[in-house]
C-alpha cells in the first residue's frame, strides 16, 4: 500500500537541506504540493539566502512535482504570515505542516525541547501557534 498526499498542500520549514529537504522531497514524490521554507542562514542563525530553498524547488519540479520557495523566518510573525499567504495564494489551502526549522547557538539544543523557558529562538510551538492564529483569522478551522 502506498501513502498518497495527492492534492494536499504542505509547508516544510528548514527544507533547504538535511531532514527538511528529505521530508519535502518525499511529500512531493507522493503528490503533495510543497512550500519549501528556508531562511538560508548559517547554523548560528546569521546570514540568509534563498538559494537552498530554490534548489529544492527545482529538484521537485524536475521530478514532475509542484513547489514554491519562501525565505521567511519561522521566528517572527511576518515570516509565518508570508508562508501562509504564499501557500494560500498558490494553492488555496494548507493541509500539512512540518516544522523542521531550527538554529542552534552555543550548544542550546536542549532549549528546543522547552527545557529552558527563557529561550527566545525557534521552537516547536511558536510556528504552529502563529500559523493556527493566522489561519483561523482567515476563516479556516484549525
Amino acid at each position: 500500500m502506498t501513502i498518497s498526499f495527492e492534492g494536499q498542500v504542505a509547508i516544510v520549514t528548514g527544507a533547504g537541506g538535511g531532514l527538511g529537504r528529505c521530508h519535502a522531497l518525499e511529500l512531493a514524490s507522493r503528490g503533495a504540493k510543497v512550500l519549501i521554507n528556508d531562511l538560508g542562514g548559517s547554523v548560528d542563525g546569521s546570514g540568509g539566502s534563498s538559494e537552498a530553498a530554490e534548489a529544492v524547488v527545482a529538484e521537485i519540479k524536475a521530478a514532475g512535482g509542484e513547489a514554491i520557495s519562501n525565505g521567511g523566518s519561522v521566528s517572527d510573525r511576518a515570516g509565518v504570515e508570508s508562508m501562509i499567504k504564499d501557500a494560500m495564494d498558490a494553492w488555496g489551502r494548507i493541509d500539512i505542516l512540518i516544522n523542521n526549522a531550527y538554529h542552534t547557538t552555543h550548544g542550546d539544543n536542549l532549549n528546543f525541547f522547552g527545557l529552558n523557558p527563557d529561550f527566545k529562538g525557534v521552537n516547536a510551538n511558536s510556528l504552529y501557534q502563529r500559523m493556527a492564529q493566522k489561519y483561523s483569522s482567515m476563516g479556516y478551522a484549525e
